[in-house]
């Protein structure tokens, strides 16, 4: 999926007349939905969301998960980042990207991937968000 994407999920069971439905979203009842499929737009819902579908008669009830993954999308583009002086305390580029699951960054100088990472800094920032800065010193 991608953010501004609805998705829609199904609940199929069979049982008596009286099934009742009811989803849940990380383990939290939503209000008023009760209805079969459920439909949520991607830009309301956090990456790794699980939902379950529960259904229930008299007789017991059953329940089916699903887990919304969500393609990365870069938050912070560094594509129009510039170094162009010489500065021994270097100068550093920022991407961010987010996605389920947490998206790995990958750097390019000159349009070959960056194998030295001694000043590559990485760190979860926020759940399934990578933010990546390359300090590139003495650049030109």
């Amino acid at each position: 999926l991608n953010v501004s994407e609805n998705v829609t999920f199904t609940c199929e069971f069979s049982g008596g007349p009286d099934n009742e439905i009811k989803w849940l979203k990380g383990g939290t009842g939503l209000a008023n939905e009760t209805s079969r499929p459920l439909l949520v737009n991607v830009d309301d819902v956090n990456n790794g969301d699980r939902y379950t579908c529960v259904i229930s008669n008299a007789a017991g009830n059953g329940t089916g998960d699903s887990v919304l993954y969500v393609n990365p999308i870069i938050t912070k583009d560094p594509s129009n980042t510039n170094i162009t002086y010489k500065d021994p305390t270097g100068g550093l580029i920022c991407c961010e990207a987010q996605g389920f699951p947490t998206p790995n960054i990958t750097w390019y100088q000159n349009g070959t991937v960056l194998t030295d990472m001694a000043n590559v800094t990485e760190l979860e920032s926020k759940p399934y968000t990578r933010t990546s800065t390359v300090n590139f010193i003495n650049a030109i």
